[in-house]
């Protein structure tokens, strides 16, 4: 009996001496929406505003919220760009037609006269003002190219066209880099739309690095609302589709993203 109690006991001594396996802690998933973003912000600034919190934890917490804030930013744009291109949509329609219309009688006058070059401006001006109608950024409201309504407040009217103005030539730029086409005309729905995923898929990993290098939450570039085809993120903004009835024109033109 001695002999099996001293085993025992030299067993359990030694069961006890093993090193214990220590569960890592797995940092939660990313967000998947809007609303689970400001839960989990609203739980870790509710951890965070706890007193004597040791300093190494503070320190993580106050990351996990700036990335947060970075992530809730990301998924309110996606609503508001949503928004704006329903909106807007038929405003950009009608603008791109009326721009289609001075290019194509642009055009005409090139075969019937010399050309010159202020008409090569003014043809570079219209595909401009094309790319305009198909990139806009949805994150901002649209500014008609020929708006319907006068607007009366002078300031405010010198501070839209400033904006537009920047637009203009952010997307001129653009096309002088290559980024944009020249004349997106022929370019087919499938490139347009190749052209705005990648300018989207850049932004957003932009917007995401910071939350990449956080703890506790991160971001692989795949946490949107909608989808890549529906969300669209990116400086140079699609268009939505085309409404019914529209003509042969519209067709090289439209869009083929539904915001």
């Amino acid at each position: 009996m001695g002999e099996t109690y001293v085993g025992r006991s030299q067993e359990r001594t030694k069961s006890s001496t093993r090193p214990s396996k220590k569960k890592t802690r797995e940092a939660p998933p990313p967000p998947k929406s809007l609303s689970e973003t400001k839960k989990r912000l609203r739980s870790t600034l509710r951890l965070l505003n706890k007193p004597n919190l040791p300093s190494n934890q503070k320190v993580e917490l106050e990351r996990q919220v700036k990335a947060l804030e970075i992530l809730k930013t990301q998924f309110e744009s996606g609503n508001d760009e949503r928004t704006n291109a329903k909106k807007y949509h038929k405003v950009k329609f009608f603008d791109r037609q009326k721009v289609l219309r001075k290019i194509k009688k642009l055009e005409k006058s090139f075969k019937e006269s010399e050309n010159d070059d202020s008409k090569e401006n003014e043809l570079h001006k219209l595909f401009v003002k094309l790319n305009y109608t198909l990139f806009y950024p949805n994150t901002d409201k649209y500014i008609a190219l020929y708006p319907t309504v006068e607007i009366t407040d002078a300031e405010r009217k010198e501070a839209i066209m400033e904006k537009q103005k920047e637009i203009l030539e952010s997307i001129e730029d653009a096309m002088n880099k290559g980024t944009l086409p020249k004349d997106s005309r022929q370019k087919s729905t499938e490139e347009r739309g190749t052209l705005r995923k990648d300018a989207k898929r850049k932004r957003r990993e932009a917007l995401a690095l910071y939350a990449n290098k956080t703890a506790g939450v991160t971001s692989d570039g795949h946490n949107q609302p909608e989808s890549d085809a529906e969300s669209e993120d990116d400086f140079f903004e699609s268009d939505p589709k085309k409404p019914k009835g529209s003509n042969e024109e519209s067709d090289d033109s439209s869009d083929d993203s539904s915001d």
